[in-house]
């Protein structure tokens, strides 16, 4: 839970300042963290880059945001002394992050993990070989995680992937399965209530707004400004209005998405907020009987909006493939 009464920002407050705010203080506590690790370690035995991914790439984090993470040094697989030193490097800013609320991913994609502790030369190998199979080993997740990576410290070359990512542009295999894969997030609109919430375990009932809501409005985001050529991270809204721009989604679609993705932040903003101040973790799961009449509308009408677009993408794709 974030500790730091300047990140509990007012329920008015808008979602796009309070991102801004949380994603600065972010940025400079892991700058922070990483200068005392330094400190405690000793010098680095080689330059070093850490990658912020995820929300915290994008810079649209919430106070229940978990921090997604990669380290990138310059030097050879094989050097042992390089390894161990960046591996610890990464535990010790990882392990200061989250005694200040910021808590790693928790399917492992932190710098606190081997796997996202890597040689330079070793993430543009990956990268490549993920565009190149796709399906195999993960591509999709890898190519998805390091187009929202964003360079926080940079030790020395910045590692840029631009050049690597750049090659999946023109690749309609690669935009194929990662449009497939944007729609295999559903949207949360259910038939008979309006939403679809879970149906057992701690919170049965309760619809989680994060992979309901705005996962699916991401995934279609990086996929269409992907489709549009742009691999420079960039916020969701950004990419929404380049993949309009460049016509790979709609006029239609984009401005539904970018209307949805605003709601569900303000919603997830206010849930949160309500939480911290209630002296409980911030989390993504809501009860939609809880929200007043008039939001929970709208909440339903966006994600009926959002499941409307995954249909129409729905049929392009499934034309796409049949004149492939």
């Amino acid at each position: 839970m974030f500790i730091d009464s300047a990140l509990v920002a007012p329920p008015e407050a808008e979602p796009a300042r309070a991102s801004a705010i949380i994603s600065s203080f972010a940025d400079a506590l892991t700058r922070r963290s990483i200068e005392l690790a330094i400190r405690e370690l000793g010098t680095p035995p080689c330059p070093f880059t850490w990658i912020a991914l995820g929300s915290h790439g994008r810079r649209e984090p919430l106070p229940g945001s978990d921090v997604d993470s990669a380290l990138a040094w310059d030097g050879d697989e094989g050097d042992r002394e390089a390894r161990s030193y960046m591996l610890a490097l990464g535990s010790r800013v990882s392990e200061q992050l989250a005694r200040r609320g910021l808590v790693p991913d928790e399917r492992g994609a932190t710098a606190a993990r081997d796997l996202f502790v890597r040689p330079v030369s070793d993430w543009r190998r990956l990268i490549r070989e993920s565009i190149d199979d796709p399906r195999a080993d993960k591509g999709l997740v890898v190519i998805s995680l390091f187009l929202d990576g964003r360079v926080l410290h940079q030790g020395g070359a910045a590692p840029d992937f631009d050049r690597e990512l750049g090659a999946a542009c023109g690749r309609r295999g690669v935009l194929r399965l990662m449009l497939s894969q944007a729609l295999a997030n559903r949207s949360a609109s259910g038939r008979l209530r309006g939403f679809i919430v879970e149906s057992s375990g701690e919170h049965r009932g309760f619809l989680d707004i994060k992979h309901g809501g705005l996962l699916p409005i991401t995934s279609i985001a990086r996929y269409g400004s992907l489709a549009a050529g742009t691999t420079a991270p960039s916020s969701t809204p950004e990419r929404l209005s380049a993949a309009e721009t460049a016509g790979t989604l709609d006029s239609r679609s984009a401005h539904a998405l970018r209307d949805a993705f605003d709601l569900f932040q303000a919603v997830r903003l206010d849930h949160q907020v309500q939480q911290v101040r209630s002296g409980f973790d911030p989390d993504d799961h809501l009860d939609p009987n809880a929200l007043e009449p008039a939001r929970r509308r709208l909440l339903r009408d966006a994600l009926r909006e959002v499941k409307a677009v995954q249909k129409r993408l729905s049929r392009q794709l499934s034309g796409e493939i049949a004149f492939a």
